[in-house]
């Protein structure tokens, strides 16, 4: 049996504002009726600016279906009709793949499917609904319980898709779509496939990319940053240690600058109370001896 790899994708905010950014994939079908396949949003996360996510999931493969209240539409919010999903494996005598069948209402059950080769899964839909009970009708894929692909679902139809490592493309962008908003993947401009590559000969797969002020991505095919950056805006320490220091130095520096002024204006107002207080004394001296002169010609001419 074929191991689940693990996936891991850091994203860096180098840009001047929070950013929202957004992971989903693109899955080939190599059997199909011909309406157009959507991608829906696996993962979105604000992150803000020069802080880091880390995006993980493990493609296990699931299957169901989903009845809306009306067709099926770019714009709109995936809400899963069935759940949780049939589980399958792209593994020869596996369950890898479903059938969907009708009796007033839609179930979906696990099958094998002898013809197909590793790799492969396929949905095998029923002759017992029409295309007028279908209308509103989808088939969806899982990656790990979350809603990958979504597509028409039309009677008396089969669906292969290649769910390989290589086959399957996973792509990042900055958009303001929310988790499980469906989307038309073709036609969205800025989006940039993920360069995975095997971490230390093993089947875990890593990516780091980074976002500047023109909404482009840089990735390469390898992680930089420690491995607990799944916490959402984590900040950068060496940038956090760096903008304390500046700021403790300009908090002492404007402490010692306050007090210098209202040293100074201390200092001056003191020598102002001094300076009345002898301006006070030298009037009442000069009043007292103008006082006494006075007394002094009074006497004389007395006499």
């Amino acid at each position: 049996m074929t191991m689940t790899p693990l996936y891991s994708l850091i994203v860096e905010n180098n840009s001047s504002a929070l950013q929202n950014i957004v992971v989903f994939a693109e899955v080939d079908f190599i059997i199909s009726p011909r309406e157009t396949s959507y991608s829906v949003i696996m993962f979105a996360q604000q992150i803000d600016t020069t802080n880091h996510y880390k995006y993980s999931w493990s493609p296990n493969w699931g299957i169901g279906w989903n009845i809306s209240k009306s067709p099926l539409n770019v714009g709109a919010q995936f809400i899963a009709g069935q759940y949780p999903p049939v589980s399958v494996t792209p593994d020869l005598g596996t369950d890898n793949g479903i059938n969907l069948n009708y009796d007033g209402d839609f179930k979906a059950s696990a099958a094998q499917f002898p013809h197909l080769r590793n790799g492969q899964l396929q949905i095998l839909t029923s002759d017992e609904f029409t295309t007028l009970e279908s209308e509103n009708l989808s088939v969806t894929l899982y990656i790990s319980g979350i809603p990958v692909i979504v597509r028409y679902g039309l009677p008396n139809q089969q669906y292969v898709f290649l769910s390989d490592d290589i086959d399957v493309k996973y792509y990042v962008a900055a958009t303001y779509a929310e988790t499980g908003a469906v989307i038309d993947a073709k036609v969205l401009k800025q989006k940039y496939q993920i360069p995975f590559t095997k971490q230390n000969n093993s089947i875990s797969y890593g990516a780091f990319c980074k976002i500047n002020n023109r909404d482009e991505f840089i990735c390469e095919k390898n992680t930089k940053t420690p491995n607990n950056t799944n916490i959402p805006n984590k900040p950068n320490a060496t940038e956090d240690s760096e903008n304390l220091a500046v700021e403790i130095f300009f908090g002492v520096f404007s402490a010692i600058l306050l007090g210098y002024v209202l040293y100074n204006k201390c200092y001056k107002n003191k020598n102002h109370e001094v300076e009345a207080e002898l301006q006070i004394a030298d009037e009442a001296q000069i009043a007292d001896e103008v006082r006494i002169a006075g007394e002094v010609q009074i006497e004389i001419t007395s006499v």
